[in-house]
């Protein structure tokens, strides 16, 4: 860079001498090319300037799933006081899941500018349930932060819709809360732990119930026992092999 404005310094010079010493076309257009070149070379620097004073908060970093996490939103902020919040990528679905969607982002040109984006929505599940839809990184904030923005954290920030589920994966849902309800009847003061879209009963006594009432899937918990995954009965696929 700095061999650059050398090189375009003493071509300035040198136009100017030439120019004085046979006026004529060919040394104003050679000094007008040298000043192009230095303002371009000073217009780098201040954008160069600026981008190192801008704040930048990005999530670059997959969020860690079982199912493939989308990326991270990021972008460029240029200019005096300009900042990009960039969304977090999307979980994966469960077990063998579908992918999480990208995390938004943008560019931020200009003095005081801001973007902000979105989270990527959860990725599907392997037993149909749907993705968990994006929410906004202000969500997440610190007050400090908020603050710094002109934000008291009471603004109210948008949350993206969930995918919708599979036909299949409903009706297993509900299939679920009958159990849960005929448990409860049964075992008034039974333990029920509240997981997705229904209370959880013993396992045990779910799936015992689940092959009396001759469905073809049971259910298995994951997340050390916080949600669950509904699978092929395992004796429906051994008739099958």
């Amino acid at each position: 860079m700095l061999v650059l404005k050398a090189v375009a310094w003493i071509g300035l010079v040198l136009s100017i001498v030439w120019f004085f010493n046979a006026p004529g076309f060919e040394p104003a257009l050679a000094c007008i090319g040298s000043l192009i070149t230095l303002g371009g070379l000073a217009f780098r620097d201040k954008n160069a300037k600026a981008k190192s004073d801008a704040v930048r908060y990005s999530s670059i970093t997959s969020a860690p799933e079982n199912g493939q996490g989308g990326r991270g939103g990021g972008g460029n902020a240029i200019g005096k006081g300009t900042k990009v919040i960039g969304g977090f990528g999307g979980a994966g679905g469960g077990p063998r899941g579908g992918r999480g969607g990208d995390g938004g982002g943008g560019d931020a040109v200009g003095e005081g500018s801001m973007v902000i984006g979105g989270d990527g929505g959860g990725g599907g599940w392997s037993d149909g349930r749907g993705g968990r839809g994006g929410a906004s990184p202000l969500k997440r904030a610190s007050p400090e932060l908020l603050k710094s923005f002109g934000l008291t954290g009471n603004e109210g920030y948008g949350q993206g819709g969930s995918g919708e589920s599979s036909p299949e994966y409903i009706r297993r849902l509900k299939v679920l809360n009958a159990l849960s309800a005929e448990y409860l009847s049964a075992n008034p003061t039974g333990h029920m732990e509240p997981m997705h879209g229904v209370l959880m009963p013993s396992i045990a006594y779910v799936n015992s119930r689940l092959s009396e009432n001759g469905e073809t899937f049971q259910v298995e918990l994951i997340d050390n026992g916080t949600d669950f995954l509904f699978r092929a009965n395992i004796q429906e696929e051994r008739l099958d092999a």
